[in-house]
């Protein structure tokens, strides 16, 4: 299934403009719409992004321990702009109970693993 750039920026509500970072609206979201894009061109899913963004924080928590902040910072940053990926392609074609709960996963690790990683 391919979707059209316009297609996938129509899918971002109001709603999420609101609750959306200042970072996230300015440069992330801006740049997640060609991100999902490419992702619908090459046929990679919404779960198949998230399952991938789980792995970032655990990289990143190893940065901070290893006192390396600039990598730890880029890749939460790459992974929030899969985050916005995700959603970006799951509101286009419909969310499933699973990438939803996959979803909300991720997010608790990149807090979790990068407060530990920054404690450490």
């Amino acid at each position: 299934m391919n979707k059209t750039l316009a297609e996938i920026k129509a899918g971002y509500s109001q709603d999420k403009k609101r609750t959306d970072s200042i970072w996230a609206k300015i440069l992330i979201r801006q740049l997640s719409f060609y991100v999902a894009w490419l992702a619908f061109r090459i046929g990679i899913s919404a779960f198949q992004v998230s399952i991938f963004s789980l792995t970032l924080p655990v990289i990143a928590m190893i940065f901070w321990i290893t006192s390396k902040p600039l990598s730890a910072i880029i890749l939460l940053n790459l992974w929030l702009l899969l985050d916005c990926v995700d959603g970006n392609v799951a509101r286009s074609i419909g969310a499933s109970k699973m990438g939803d709960f996959v979803d909300a996963t991720s997010g608790y690790m990149m807090l979790g693993f990068s407060f530990f990683g920054l404690g450490a």
